[in-house]
């Protein structure tokens, strides 16, 4: 997949202030793409010391241009003022653990909904049952994409509602 492929699914997927969730999928899936998905989760190795062995200056290195990397689709992915807020943040790891914080509560929010939505939600006399089941695993997969784990055993006995 070429680099303006990657590019437009998080110009498509901008992060802005309702869409967290989504750009966070859409940003891992560019990133396995691109092999850097670990450097989300990653501090990095501290920077060597100018004695240290060829090998290990050269492992910080990459990884190094790898968080630069990912750095750069996340910023450029951003609100301007997402992006204002997090450009002088270093690390991918740093920018990621803000906008965890700062979001957090908008999936806690849209996971409650979406269970409400899968609790309240009733088969209607003469109604598509194809249609009703569809509604059912689309609130599922939005609970579950915003952290709610739903074990396979829960899913059947929501499904057999």
């Amino acid at each position: 997949m070429s680099a303006s492929t990657l590019s437009s699914i998080l110009n498509k997927h901008t992060l802005t202030n309702e869409n967290f969730t989504d750009w966070k999928r859409n940003l891992k899936i560019v990133l396995t793409i691109e092999k850097l998905n670990f450097v989300l989760n990653t501090h990095g190795p501290p920077e060597p010391p100018v004695d240290a062995p060829n090998e290990v200056f050269l492992a910080y290195q990459r990884w190094k241009d790898s968080d630069d990397m990912t750095r750069c689709y996340m910023i450029a992915s951003m609100s301007t003022v997402l992006q204002a807020q997090h450009e002088d943040y270093i690390t991918t790891c740093q920018i990621m653990d803000n906008l965890e914080d700062m979001f957090s509560g908008q999936a806690a929010e849209k996971r409650r909904e979406a269970l409400s939505n899968i609790i309240n939600y009733r088969l209607k006399a003469g109604s598509s049952v194809k249609e009703h089941m569809l509604k059912v695993m689309g609130y599922l997969a939005d609970a579950q994409s915003n952290g709610a784990d739903i074990d396979a055993e829960s899913q059947l006995t929501i499904h057999n509602l």
